[in-house]
């Protein structure tokens, strides 16, 4: 409350002017009686110059002073309201920070701090326009950049907004350090999501020279190895990000990014429980967007009704999302329901149509109930739309390789391959695809590049030495070969490649240490024993070839493969009625076996056995009459 001014009786003295205060002025005659008295009109005389100088100097003065008294009341209400906000905030109580904002801000719409306050209460909403809007607003009213390019780049990131982002935020003087690094994080990952891959790194890398420790900046660090595929080295940066305490937003951002990360590492439990720390830790909103990530999770996790749960609170909340209805479908699908999963995959699509995502799946789950054709021609309508769909393309060139069309699925992908210059996925396909079609030459830069571009791929190794033996180059294959098998060890397909490829290459001790090797792996199993035994055998080491062939025979009785070698070793040796013996018990436990069939027909014509080699033809033929090689001898 404001206090009366002590002026105040002469302010109504001068507002009251009495009829004496006109009258002539009389003169004060002596002393005596009534010396000394006022006579009326007396008053005018005296302070006539006092109200002409009130009204001349002291009501402007007193107005402004009232003024600014009220201004410093409306102030200190205002100051009061945002730290109320703040503390609202504070407590995870955005929403009731935004009413009393708002509610202050009524009085004061100009008040630029509480703008910029709503705006950055709007953002930590996950509201990304409004946020723009105040924030745009408070830069109007001279708020301080400092304080407004770091929220408003996060409010532009909120809506995807990245060349925005680019062209209207940058770091400023007077910044702190940290609020340096974290916009330039942001545009990192701005930059990141506009494909611009060199830039980010750029980017990311000026964050964390401002600042090493800024948690934003070692986060965006994650998400470049993340986009690279390197989701190991993802991993220690958000770790060593964790392993410090954080503000609750950037712990959500790195528990959820973590759950990312573990999926694409194929760490399902790990992932879940990121997800998990992420939804304890999120906003509402985040909280959300986690629980949907987790829904669809949990379906390859094979927890059906986690996953229908998360799903199904998503969908209360937002029931025009079509995620959730994906979820469902991809439920359903995978429980071979594949009619639910139809009808699922179609209400998302009715609230999301060009998805692709969606097409996609809605295409595969038309292969599922025997509609393949209409599948192909919806993916084709699709892909007329919409020629750049990377996973209508992928999906379409996949279909082609399992209708046997490579020349098809290599148009697809060399357009995925345009789109996406440094997909490993596409160039491993690629490759592999030229490999399958003898086309080793055009496979190989293909193949280099992928690794090139992942060094620590297993598989992208493996198809580089595959396509460098079949090329010739035996030296450089064994070594992509052994490296594959070094990356991740007890591979099979890696294992088996470079024991055959040192076989083939004449490598014999070589070839035999990497069979005893899969026998270690794989006791139980004859190829690595067979393997063994034919590498001796081409190294002339009979005896111990005979001893492999044994160990197999040992075990299952009339092995083709390992009386085969038997039989060869028995002709080596000038002991033909031996080998045809070993064939004829392979018959008995085989009957009808066609390579058997055909290398006794072959031993009885060696032997001048024509009678005898055409009853095994005969016998071929009628285990097999599609077989072609059996009537062509015969022939």
């Amino acid at each position: 409350m404001i206090s009366p001014s002590p002026s105040a009786p002469r302010r109504r003295a001068c507002s009251r002017r009495s009829a004496a205060e006109s009258a002539p002025v009389h003169r004060v005659a002596g002393k005596g009686q009534g010396a000394g008295r006022r006579p009326p009109g007396f008053i005018g005389f005296i302070d006539r110059g006092t109200c002409m100088m009130w009204n001349t100097r002291m009501r402007p003065l007193a107005a402004a002073l009232l003024l600014l008294a009220g201004s410093a009341t409306a102030a200190a209400d205002l100051a009061r309201e945002l730290d109320k906000a703040e503390q609202l905030r504070a407590q995870g109580q955005l929403g009731a920070a935004i009413i009393e904002l708002k509610n202050a801000l009524q009085d004061e719409p100009d008040y630029g701090p509480g703008r910029r306050l709503l705006g950055v209460l709007y953002v930590e909403l996950g509201n990304g326009a409004e946020a723009e809007k105040e924030l745009l607003r408070a830069r109007r009213l001279k708020v301080r950049e400092t304080g407004i390019a770091l929220p408003l780049a996060e409010a532009l990131l909120l809506q995807r907004e990245y060349q925005r982002l680019l062209e209207s935020v940058q770091p400023v003087s007077g910044m702190s350090m940290r609020d340096v690094a974290d916009l330039r994080a942001l545009r990192g990952e701005a930059l990141l999501a506009l494909g611009r891959q060199g830039d980010a790194e750029a980017a990311v890398k000026s964050a964390l020279a401002t600042d090493p420790a800024a948690p934003r900046a070692q986060i965006a660090e994650a998400r470049l190895a993340l986009a690279a595929r390197h989701p190991d080295t993802a991993r220690q940066r958000l770790q060593t990000v964790l392993s410090a305490p954080l503000p609750q937003p950037v712990e959500h951002i790195a528990q959820a990014l973590l759950g990312d990360v573990e999926i694409m590492a194929r760490r399902l439990p790990e992932a879940a429980k990121a997800y998990d720390r992420a939804i304890a830790t999120g906003r509402p909103h985040q909280a959300l967007a986690i629980q949907l990530k987790r829904g669809l999770l949990r379906i390859d996790l094979g927890d059906p009704d986690g996953a229908r749960a998360d799903l199904g609170a998503v969908n209360a909340r937002l029931p025009d999302l079509p995620l959730p209805h994906f979820g469902f479908g991809l439920l359903a699908y995978r429980q071979g329901r594949y009619a639910d999963a139809l009808d699922s995959f179609e209400r998302a699509l009715q609230r999301d149509h060009e998805n692709p995502d969606i097409h996609a799946k809605i295409a595969a789950t038309r292969i599922a109930l025997g509609q393949r054709e209409q599948a192909i021609a919806d993916l084709e309508k699709f892909l007329q739309e919409h020629p750049d769909s990377d996973p209508i393309l992928r999906l379409l060139a996949t279909i082609r390789l399992q209708q046997g069309d490579t020349a098809g699925a290599q148009k697809l992908l060399r357009h995925v391959l345009e789109l996406h210059p440094d997909d490993n996925a596409v160039l491993d396909m690629l490759g592999a695809i030229a490999l399958a079609r003898g086309e080793a030459r055009e496979g190989e830069p293909l193949l280099r590049r992928s690794v090139e571009r992942d060094p620590d791929s297993a598989a992208a190794r493996y198809r580089l030495g595959l396509g460098l033996l079949a090329l010739g180059d035996r030296d450089n294959g064994l070594r992509e070969l052994a490296q594959a098998t070094q990356l991740q060890p007890g591979q099979e397909r890696y294992e088996y490649a470079l024991a055959l490829g040192l076989l083939r290459s004449g490598q014999h001790a070589e070839a035999v240490a990497a069979a005893q090797r899969l026998q270690a792996l794989w006791p139980d199993r004859n190829e690595p024993l067979l393997l063994e035994g034919i590498a001796r055998a081409s190294a002339l080491d009979t005896e111990g070839a005979s001893a492999a062939f044994e160990r197999v025979l040992a075990r299952s009785p009339g092995d083709p493969a390992a009386s085969g070698g038997l039989a060869t070793l028995d002709l080596q040796q000038g002991r033909p009625d031996k080998a045809r013996s070993r064939y004829r018990a392979v018959l008995e436990q085989h009957p009808g076996h066609g390579a058997t069939l055909l290398e006794l027909a072959a031993l009885e014509l060696r032997l001048d056995n024509p009678e005898a080699a055409r009853r095994a033809l005969e016998q071929a033929v009628a285990a097999d009459p599609e077989a072609l090689e059996p009537r062509l001898r015969l022939a």
